[in-house]
């Protein structure tokens, strides 16, 4: 089996997919939109993950669902980013550390929010409905301006160059916020 690269991306940052998941979950219970079935994390499948729920016409329901994502990922993104982050505002950033159990932590706590981060973005899917679903054409038009927005970044080489900067961006605000 030939692995693409989007399923290696998957893969290795499977945290992400995990928690993109659970953020649309999240926002389905707090919204009280039925989820009908529900896959965290199917590696090696065309969509690493899913959340498949109950029609809902309320278009601020589909929105916060959609986004659920962009807020959830992000914010634990800053959060599990900010050590890292933080050794650029505090001149740490070129400092040798042995190879021990809390260099080994802070790998792992980096990896796993540069993974969150990397999938903070609603896919295409969680974006198609909205644009239909709006009533006035301002809502249509910053709808229609926002999913175009996320289609660039859900483009497979380049949305991932675009996600990586997100990511990046992310991993310096908190830093940049409390630290400058």
């Amino acid at each position: 089996m030939i692995i693409i690269p989007g399923e290696l991306i998957s893969i290795l940052t499977f945290p992400g997919v995990i928690l993109h998941e659970v953020a649309h979950k999240f926002f389905c219970d707090i919204t009280n939109v039925d989820v009908y079935e529900i896959y965290y994390f199917k590696p090696f499948a065309s969509t690493a993950g899913h959340v498949i729920h109950a029609p809902t016409r309320n278009i601020y329901k589909m929105f916060l669902i959609a986004i659920a994502p962009l807020i959830i990922n992000s914010v634990v993104c800053m959060l599990l980013t900010f050590p890292h982050g933080a050794t650029h505002f505090l001149g740490t950033d070129n400092i040798e550390y042995d190879l021990d159990l809390l260099f080994w932590i802070y790998l792992i706590i980096g990896w796993m929010g540069y993974s969150i981060g990397f999938h903070a973005i609603p896919s295409n899917q969680d974006m198609s409905n909205l644009v239909e679903m709006a009533e006035s054409r301002i809502a249509k038009s910053i709808l229609y301006i926002l999913t175009k927005i996320i289609y660039i970044f859900n483009i497979n080489y380049l949305g991932f160059f675009f996600t990586g900067l997100y990511t990046l961006a992310l991993a310096q605000l908190l830093p940049y916020l409390f630290l400058r």
